[in-house]
């Protein structure tokens, strides 16, 4: 480690977000996390440790947001990387998508990290220095069949990012978007809605379901090597705009055009399981 950071994380309570945390602490890091229920992060984190600081946030709430991150700089001082790991997704076809669960999607994946950034971001101009690391899934690059709906929100959170990578950098702060594939879950997630009685007609929504839920049994591996792989992102002098994680061909293909922009930088990280994957696809 090179310096002693604080790190503000949102939507801590899922694997990622858990093994970031626990990483962190373990390097002497400053660790501000937050989730909806504040007792499961204590319960699986602990609250004995002096550098973490567990809060209670739902991001949808734009006043909730602004308070905890003022609590943040006050207990800590300062506030160095901003990670946005927060997430809501549903799984159906577009003609059955509710519209409370559209704008739900939106309320947490878009605007929920729309007010981090905001309420951030006077303190990482105060300071002329910072890092935020918008965390999006595997729909923000390569939609799947049943996934409309994050798609769309992860592709919102792709477009502003692209944007606030050129105006935080004229105060010396840096942006990131991690775009991880799907892990494997030891239960389906509470932000996971996934459709119950799905159409006949929608056989392909069906499938896509049963590969969710069949996912590879290394997912805690998996999360672990990808939060190092964000931490380390963190410590480098010029931060790629996207650290790509995956196996995906369309992530492949979207990364090279990405490096073939002067103005965007990527850098590919793979997991063994990955790795494993694209030696078996040749």
């Amino acid at each position: 480690m090179n310096t002693k950071k604080t790190w503000f994380i949102s939507g801590a309570n899922n694997e990622l977000g858990i093994s970031l945390v626990k990483q962190l602490l373990q390097l002497g890091h400053n660790v501000a996390a937050t989730s909806p229920n504040i007792y499961d992060l204590i319960q699986t984190i602990g609250d004995d440790h002096p550098a973490f600081l567990p809060l209670q946030l739902d991001t949808a709430s734009d006043s909730a947001v602004a308070q905890v991150l003022k609590s943040v700089n006050e207990v800590f001082g300062r506030i160095d990387v901003v990670v946005n790991n927060g997430s809501y997704s549903t799984n159906r076809s577009v003609s059955l998508q509710l519209r409370k669960e559209t704008n739900r999607h939106f309320e947490k994946n878009v605007f929920g990290t729309l007010h981090v950034i905001r309420r951030a971001m006077p303190y990482l101009q105060a300071q002329q220095s910072g890092h935020i690391i918008n965390i999006v899934s595997d729909e923000g690059v390569n939609a799947a069949i049943g996934w409309a709906p994050d798609a769309a929100a992860k592709h919102a959170v792709m477009g502003f990012s692209e944007v606030l990578y050129k105006d935080a950098g004229a105060f010396g702060a840096h942006v990131t978007v991690v775009t991880p594939g799907s892990f494997c879950h030891a239960s389906v997630p509470e932000s996971l809605i996934i459709s119950k009685r799905p159409l006949e007609a929608y056989d392909a929504v069906k499938s896509s379901h049963v590969k969710y839920l069949q996912a590879s049994a290394l997912q805690a591996t998996s999360t672990c090597r990808v939060a190092m792989g964000i931490i380390d992102v963190a410590e480098e002098d010029n931060p790629p705009l996207y650290l790509v994680v995956g196996n995906s061909s369309g992530k492949e293909v979207k990364a090279v055009k990405w490096q073939s922009e002067a103005a965007y930088a990527a850098k590919f990280f793979y997991t063994p399981a990955d790795y494993g994957a694209l030696i078996g696809s040749n």
